[in-house]
């Protein structure tokens, strides 16, 4: 049976599908049903403008949302973008307190350190307000 969030298909199709549950979330912030949704399609998705602002747009809703905060710290790992990363630290530590993500944080930390070490730069790493 064909799965119908996306799979097999572009991501373009995925981003179509993701814009149109944010439009049907306009009238009913907190449809957790069509959230769920969204956060399912975005995995696997590669970042973009579009993603990161479903991402936003799911913090912003579930700013206490582990998984949300989780989801979103390792779409911009894997797209490489550790700046991106650094920010969504820590605006997540402080809102959403979580042993998970403090952890995920302590590996960040640690690669980065270990790759700037390497590379004779400073990480400029940290969590602020």
């Amino acid at each position: 049976m064909a799965d119908d969030r996306g799979r097999g298909r572009g991501s373009e199709s995925l981003l179509e599908r993701a814009r149109g549950l944010r439009s049907k979330t306009l009238s009913d912030v907190y449809d957790v049903q069509a959230y769920k949704q969204l956060l399912d399609d975005l995995r696997g998705t590669p970042m973009s403008d579009d993603v990161r602002g479903a991402y936003e747009e799911l913090v912003h809703a579930f700013s206490t949302a582990v998984g949300i905060w989780t989801r979103y710290v390792e779409a911009e790992m894997s797209a490489g973008n550790t700046e991106a990363v650094k920010q969504v630290f820590g605006r997540c530590l402080l809102q959403c307190p979580s042993v998970d993500l403090w952890f995920m944080y302590l590996k960040f930390i640690k690669r980065v350190r270990d790759y700037s070490v390497g590379s004779g730069s400073s990480p400029g790493f940290g969590v602020t307000a």
